[in-house]
């Protein structure tokens, strides 16, 4: 349809016959004559006109420069790359979307890249059932029209938003927000701080707001230091914001905090440690980090992933006795891990280049269930492993030469290139998966038959291995791979049930 310049009622071919009257999603792409969407004679009687549409997408109409009618159900609107010039308006009359109020059924409003729209809505079009808007790239757009606050006879009209994603702030003091929970400002390169008036909106949605991004503001040198009074925040994500070397004060009310890819921020503010009620953090790609602030002790996650010049942890961090996960990836500097919590659930160490050992108390974690090790070489040997442990993966240990004598609980056992390592221990009479790969010098296994949870068995080169122990019933699947011809003889690819 690339000539396309509108759809309108005679579309059917006959004017009283209703036009696609079961349709409730309309995706339009690609109509570079486009230049109408509803004629004026369809709208006058709506009745008759995508009377079940509840979806519409227009994605490249460099040539549509209006959208005069909208269906009376269309509850979600997306526009991208349209050449939208005139602020939406519904028609006055019979359309019942609309009537004489020009109320706008719509609840997500998303617009991208229309450079030409410089207002929004006309000033008397309002969005009363809107919860989601979405606004990017749109450099012109100076007025959100409708969704300001607005007199209407003796009712005063407020935005009940729920979710915003824009990439340009000074829109912010253009709304009216009574209930905004979650806002998202994204992928604006020119923006290097925030106006006084976008700084003095944000107490405004003190109470409401729950969930606050920045991503990919690529100049942006300074946050707002007024979201300190966003008493009623709970997750902050800032990420992708390479020019910012420092953090304001984080909101009290705080239960997650998520910051990745900031390559200038230098350190976290040691008001940290008081957010009572802070329980999941993430910390990720920050390379001038060199050291932590005390940690909140309400912490249940700790994420810490690529912190090149990071060189220890706190020593508070055994304190915190609400931790169950700790992860600690590509931290090339780190040295030694202080003592952990107790409450351990779940321990992830992977490419920590400089780590020699892990602490002796590891034993004592009697809640610790999954361990993950991978990219140590210089670990030689792990201390004994604490009998709740239900899942072991070790990877990538060059130094590693034995494994703990018992490993008694554990139901899953992978291990994977660990040239160094010749034996295993007994193995846990529970255990139903186990899966060996890359281990050069492992030339005999321990007794299996005893085992009688063992499921899958999995074996890849392993060159030195001729042989198995007798195996249980029990087992469901065998695979071995790239072993000694007298092993990949008899077993290649075997499987049972």
């Amino acid at each position: 349809m690339p000539k396309v310049k509108q759809l309108d009622n005679k579309f059917s071919g006959n004017n009283n016959i209703c036009v696609f009257p079961a349709l409730e999603v309309l995706h339009m792409k690609g109509l570079q004559l486009l230049e109408d969407l509803f004629d004026k004679e369809g709208a006058a009687t709506d009745e008759y006109f995508f009377p079940c549409l509840t979806e519409l997408f227009l994605d490249d109409c460099p040539n549509l420069q209006e959208l005069s009618y909208l269906p009376p159900k269309l509850k979600k609107m997306q526009i991208h790359e349209v050449g939208w010039k005139t602020a939406l308006n519904c028609k006055k009359g019979s359309n019942k979307c609309c009537g004489i109020s020009k109320s706008i059924p719509l609840e997500s409003l998303e617009v991208l890249s229309c450079p030409n729209i410089t207002s929004l809505l006309q000033a008397d079009a309002r969005l009363e059932a809107l919860r989601e808007l979405t606004i990017k790239r749109c450099p012109n757009l100076i007025s959100l029209g409708g969704l300001q606050q607005v007199e209407s006879g003796i009712e005063k009209f407020q935005l009940i938003l729920s979710v915003v994603v824009i990439d340009d702030p000074s829109l912010l003091p253009k709304v009216s927000i009574a209930s905004l929970e979650k806002l998202t400002i994204c992928d604006n390169v020119l923006l290097v701080s925030f106006t006084i008036e976008a700084e003095q909106w944000f107490p405004h949605v003190s109470s409401s707001l729950r969930e606050l991004s920045f991503s990919g503001p690529n100049s942006l040198q300074s946050l707002p230091s007024s979201w300190e009074s966003l008493s009623s925040l709970k997750i902050l994500r800032v990420e992708r914001v390479p020019q910012l070397q420092q953090l304001p004060h984080i909101p009290s009310s705080l239960e997650r905090l998520e910051l990745y890819f900031l390559k200038s921020l230098q350190c976290l503010p040691s008001s940290l440690s008081a957010i009572s009620s802070l329980n999941q953090l993430e910390l990720e790609s920050i390379p001038l980090i060199k050291s932590l602030p005390e940690l909140p002790s309400s912490l249940n996650s700790l994420y810490i992933d690529r912190l090149d010049n990071l060189q220890f942890l706190p020593s508070s961090l055994s304190a915190i006795s609400s931790l169950n996960g700790l992860r600690l990836n590509g931290i090339p500097l780190l040295k030694s891990l202080p003592e952990l919590p107790l409450s351990l659930n779940s321990l992830h160490l992977w490419y920590l280049d400089n780590l020699e050992c892990l602490p002796s108390s590891l034993s004592a974690i009697s809640s610790l269930k999954k361990l993950s090790l991978a990219f140590i070489p210089l670990l030689k040997s792990l201390p004994d492993l604490p009998s709740s442990l239900d899942s072991l993966h070790l990877s990538n240990l060059d130094n590693l030469q034995c494994l703990p004598s018992s490993l008694s609980a554990i139901s899953s056992l992978s291990l994977v290139k660990i040239p160094l390592l010749e034996s295993l221990p007994e193995l846990s009479p529970s255990l139903s998966f186990l899966y060996i790969i890359s281990l050069d010098n492992l030339q005999f296994l321990p007794s299996l038959s005893a085992i009688s949870s063992l499921k899958h068995l999995s074996l890849d080169n392993i060159p030195l291995l001729k042989s198995l122990p007798d195996l249980p019933s029990s087992l469901h699947s065998i695979e071995v791979e790239n072993c000694h011809p007298e092993l990949m003889k008899r077993y290649k690819k075997f499987s049972s049930s």
